[in-house]
């Protein structure tokens, strides 16, 4: 007796881009919570580093970034509104780090 299956490709390729989407999906929903959670914790003086959170990049590559030019100073515990290393502290929260968490990237990449 010979067994025949049809379409069975298509069904696991109908599946795995299910799943990809399914996981794209509940990772767009971490990082949006924890932007919340960095937004909330930010030390706040005038706004503007916390209005600088933002969600860079396509699925499975996102980046969290925050553009102020002093937000490495808050993050390194320069208000009493936050407490040192908030950033890595949150992050840690949502899933183990591959690579460092936190990085200081030039005011001017092309420099």
């Amino acid at each position: 007796m010979k067994m025949v299956w049809k379409g069975i490709d298509q069904t696991f390729k109908s599946v795995l881009k299910q799943q990809t989407q399914i996981t794209e999906q509940q990772m767009r929903r971490r990082l949006a919570s924890m932007l919340v959670m960095l937004e909330a914790s930010t030390p706040i003086l005038t706004g503007y580093a916390r209005s600088r959170w933002k969600i860079d990049g396509l699925y499975p590559r996102f980046r969290v970034v925050n553009d102020a030019s002093y937000i490495e100073y808050l993050n390194r515990g320069s208000s009493k509104q936050a407490p040192s290393f908030f950033i890595e502290s949150i992050a840690l929260r949502y899933g183990k780090p591959v690579g460092s968490i936190a990085t200081v990237m030039p005011s001017n990449p092309g420099s």
